[in-house]
C-alpha cells in the first residue's frame, strides 16, 4: 500500500487493514484466512455477501471456491451464485466491476443487489475474482473499492502461498518418489539376481560331469535351490502386486471364511518354511467366522512372519487372535531389534526400507505396503505398536462384516 493511500486511510480503516495484512501471513489454511479477512474488513466495509471465484485449472471454468454471508442467515450456495455474473466479468475482462442498480421502492432489499468485483491477479494472469454483494446499498464510493481492491491483493497472496507452499511439497514428493524409485531398482536387481545366482551357481553344480555327489550332498543342493526359487516367486508376486496396487487392479475375493482356520493353515506352513523360527501361536476359544479373502490375508500373514524371520530370528514371535462381535484384532510381535521412532511412519510407503536393516537382510520393500493395502482393502486398520520392552508389534483391526474398503493412506 502507497503511503498517499495510507494518508487517505481513516483510521479505523488503516487498523483493519494492518490487522488484514497479519492475518495473511500467520496461516497457510486459505478457508481460516478469508474467515479472518472477512470478519476484519466487515466492521469498515459495508457488505452483505462475499464471493470468491477460481478458474478450474482443468476445464478453465470460473467456480465458487469460498462463499460467506454475513447475518442473513442464507446458505452458502445460494448467495455464491449472486454474484456469478459480475464475477465472471470482472475475471473475464480483468478489470473491477461495478454494478449498482437504480434504488426504486421495491421493499425487498434482496432485489436490490450491488456488486462489486475484482479480479485476482497473479503473475499478471488472472486466476479468480473476489465478488462483494450489498443489498439494498448504499453505493460504492471510490474509497470503498480502493479498499477492496487492497483485500483482493490480500487474497491473491493467500491463494499464491497455497499454491507455493503445495508446489513445494510435490516436488518434494516426486524428489522422494524418484529416490524411492532408484533404490528400488538397486534395490529389485541385487535381490533377483542373488537367488538367481545360488540356483544357476547349484544346478552348474549338480550338472558337473566330473563331480560324483552322494544323495544327501544333491538333497541339501536341491533344498537350496528350492528354497531360492520360493524367494524369487516371493519376489516376483510382490512386484505384480505392487502394479496392480497401484493401478487399483488388485482383487479382492470376499467370501465367508473363518479366520481362525485360516491363520492356523497358514501357520503350520509357515513353521515349515521357517524351521528354526520360533512361532508360538495364540488362537482364541471360539471360531472366528467373518468375511474376508483367506489368501489374502493369508499373504500378510506370510509377509509379517517374513518380516520377522529376517530381523528377528533369535527370538520368539507371538501370533495372537482375539475376536469381538464386530471385529477382528491379530497382533504379531518379534522379539528382535524394532524400528525407530524416525522410520516409523514410513514402514507402509511403496519400496521403503529403514536403512540400517538393509545391511542385515534382503528385501524390496514392498511387503508391508502390501500388507497395507489389503487390509484397507478389507475396510481394516494396520499399525506399528509400541511393545513393552523390545521388539515390533503389528497390529491389525479388522471388520468382521464385510465394510467398504478404508481409501486411507
Amino acid at each position: 500500500m502507497s503511503e498517499q493511500t495510507r494518508n487517505t486511510l481513516p483510521l479505523n480503516e488503516l487498523q483493519a487493514v494492518y490487522a488484514i495484512s497479519r492475518a495473511v501471513t500467520e496461516t497457510l489454511d486459505v478457508d481460516k484466512a478469508l474467515s479472518e479477512i472477512v470478519r476484519l474488513a466487515r466492521p469498515v466495509f459495508i457488505f452483505d455477501n462475499a464471493v470468491l471465484y477460481l478458474q478450474n485449472e482443468a476445464n478453465g471454468v470460473l467456480e465458487a471456491a469460498f462463499a460467506r454471508a454475513i447475518g442473513r442467515g442464507r446458505s452458502s450456495e445460494a448467495d455464491s451464485a449472486w454474484g456469478e455474473a459480475a464475477g465472471l466479468a470482472a475475471f473475464r475482462e480483468v478489470r473491477t466491476v461495478v454494478t449498482q442498480p437504480e434504488l426504486d421502492a421495491d421493499p425487498d432489499r434482496l432485489q436490490q443487489r450491488f456488486f462489486l468485483a475484482l479480479p485476482l491477479l497473479a503473475g499478471g494472469q488472472a486466476i479468480g475474482a473476489l465478488v462483494f454483494v450489498r443489498f439494498g446499498g448504499p453505493v460504492y464510493t471510490k474509497a470503498q473499492i480502493n479498499l477492496a481492491q487492497y483485500i483482493a491483493a490480500h487474497v491473491t497472496q493467500v491463494l499464491e502461498h497455497k499454491r507455493l507452499v503445495e508446489r513445494i511439497a510435490s516436488l518434494e514428493a516426486e524428489r522422494r518418489l524418484s529416490q524411492l524409485q532408484s533404490d528400488f531398482i538397486a534395490t529389485v536387481s541385487h535381490e533377483l539376481k542373488t537367488p538367481l545366482g545360488f540356483i544357476k551357481g547349484y544346478s552348474t553344480t549338480l550338472l558337473r560331469p566330473d563331480a560324483r555327489w552322494t544323495p544327501e550332498e544333491q538333497q541339501e543342493f536341491l533344498a537350496i535351490i528350492d528354497e531360492e526359487a520360493d524367494r524369487l516367486v516371493e519376489l516376483v508376486d510382490n512386484l505384480l502386486d505392487s502394479s496392480r496396487l497401484q493401478s487399483g487392479n488388485l482383487d479382492i475375493d470376499f467370501r465367508p471364511m473363518d479366520l481362525t482356520a485360516v491363520l492356523e493353515e497358514n501357520i503350520e506352513r509357515l513353521r515349515v518354511r521357517f524351521a528354526g523360527l520360533d512361532i508360538r501361536w495364540h488362537p482364541p476359544s471360539q471360531d472366528g467366522l467373518m468375511e474376508g479373502d483367506a489368501r489374502r490375508l493369508g499373504q500378510v500373514l506370510e509377509n509379517l512372519v517374513s518380516n520377522a524371520a529376517k530381523y528377528a530370528y533369535q527370538g520368539p514371535l507371538h501370533i495372537h487372535l482375539e475376536l469381538s462381535a464386530s471385529e477382528a484384532t491379530l497382533t504379531v510381535r518379534d522379539a528382535g531389534p524394532g524400528v525407530a521412532a524416525a522410520h516409523r511412519e514410513r514402514i507402509f510407503e511403496r519400496f521403503y526400507r529403514v536403512p540400517a536393516t538393509q545391511e542385515l537382510a534382503r528385501g524390496s520393500g514392498l511387503g508391508l505396503y502390501i500388507c497395507k493395502q489389503i487390509v484397507l482393502a478389507h475396510g481394516g486398520e494396520i499399525r506399528l505398536a509400541k511393545p513393552k520392552g523390545k521388539g515390533t508389534e503389528f497390529v491389525i483391526r479388522l471388520p468382521r462384516a464385510h465394510a467398504m474398503p478404508n481409501r486411507e493412506g
